[in-house]
């Protein structure tokens, strides 16, 4: 039997080396099937109490060294069963882009006894430092750094991890998630509660979320990991729900359906956050850029517009597209201030240089800051507030459903 899961086990990694899914997969996911892979062919990660992960390791590889660590006591045919379990749902979650069926051969395959080397390059411009090897496949791609690539490799593309400068740009991993982050605030009551329906209470998915736009523990992901906290608390009584149902005198469905359009605002409100989490950190980079010299943040202000300014001011106008959810628009409606000063910087930038239309750039922000740390903030708690009212409209609803069918 073990040598009948191994064959399976290494037919699915090359497998997925030439999976090209047709949406990005998050990198909750991508990290998933790179602790599962490490653990099926490496064993247990080492102790952090013997062996801590270097200070001065990247982002990339913190998130990857903690990934694995989770799966400690997983013996390896049990982690490469959930392997292969684990591409399947992905698989079927993200699609397989037409580019696929025209795909190149894969490249070398991994050892047998040691995990896949990590890889260079790809759509996300990853480095030797720090990828998530193509087995685990899947995962949000960024441009040119802080994402995953195509091969599955967490790189830090041309401003690289590797030196574990503070200049490294970190909020494009959060611009290349919006528009998974859109689609899903557009979930329906009916897809919502039937995804809840088929959900254990232990892989809610939120449970699955990460702070997309610094590292997970420092003081600069604290607003996004009390978002998905909180949201992580509330889909965990959606889910155990589904266990009381025979116990509850009221239809789970009438509670999750209550709970149902404040997971779709907490949804808008965390892709509002990864913007003001954009532009705070490219203001502060151009700002050290402009002081400090490029030499000495390792990224160049021209590279600061053309890959986090300008891509944060496209991804925000379109959010107003018509097919967006009403939360999203209103969240695109709000960060059109933020549009226009991209706009009108690279006006300067254009006709001027880059240096004046840096200093305008972080001048304007800096000058309008109440808006971004109080209005929108405030704006926030609005849609808190609304979420939690209309969510006893619809759960009046549900609940009048419920009756009828009775």
């Amino acid at each position: 039997e073990s040598t009948t899961v191994t064959s399976q086990f290494r037919a699915k990694v090359a497998e997925m080396r030439a999976w090209k899914p047709e949406n990005p997969p998050s990198n909750r996911d991508r990290l998933e099937l790179y602790s599962l892979h490490k653990q099926a062919v490496s064993g247990d990660a080492p102790d952090p109490t013997t062996a801590s992960v270097s200070s001065k390791a990247s982002i990339p590889e913190k998130a990857k060294m903690n990934a694995w660590r989770n799966k400690r006591g997983l013996s390896q045919p049990e982690a490469m069963n959930q392997y292969i379990a684990e591409c399947d749902r992905q698989m079927k979650v993200y699609g397989v882009s037409l580019a696929s069926a025209t795909a190149s051969p894969p490249g070398q395959q991994t050892p047998n006894n040691t995990p896949a080397n990590t890889t260079k390059g790809g759509g996300g411009g990853g480095t030797t430092n720090g990828g998530i090897s193509s087995d685990g496949q899947g995962g949000l791609g960024s441009g040119s750094h802080n994402g995953m690539n195509s091969n599955g490799s967490m790189g830090s593309g041309n401003h690289g991890d590797n030196s574990g400068s503070s200049g490294v740009l970190l909020t494009p991993r959060g611009l290349a998630a919006v528009p998974l982050l859109c689609a899903a605030a557009s979930e329906s009551r009916p897809a919502y509660l039937e995804r809840i329906a088929k959900t254990s209470k232990v892989q809610g998915w939120w449970q699955k979320q990460e702070p997309l736009c610094a590292d997970p523990g420092t003081s600069f992901s604290m607003p996004e990991t009390f978002l998905i906290l909180l949201a992580s608390k509330a889909e965990s009584i959606s889910l155990l729900l589904n266990d009381m149902e025979e116990t509850f005198i009221i239809p789970a469905s009438v509670i999750q359906s209550f709970l149902w359009p404040l997971h779709n605002v907490l949804l808008a409100i965390w892709i509002a956050l990864i913007f003001i989490c954009t532009l705070i950190g490219s203001a502060t980079i151009s700002l050290k850029t402009m002081i400090l010299g490029a030499n000495t943040t390792r990224v160049t202000l021209d590279t600061i517009f053309s890959e986090e300014i300008l891509p944060g001011a496209k991804t925000a106008a379109s959010l107003c597209e018509p097919h967006q959810a009403v939360p999203v628009r209103l969240v695109g409606l709000s960060l059109m201030p933020f549009v226009s000063i991209c706009n009108v910087c690279y006006g300067v930038v254009n006709n001027i240089g880059i240096f004046p239309g840096s200093v305008l750039y972080v001048f304007t922000l800096i000058m309008t800051w109440f808006y971004w740390l109080t209005v929108l903030p405030w704006l926030a708690f609005a849609g808190l507030t609304i979420s939690i009212t209309s969510g006893w409209c619809f759960a009046l609803i549900e609940m009048a459903g419920a009756d009828i069918q009775h």
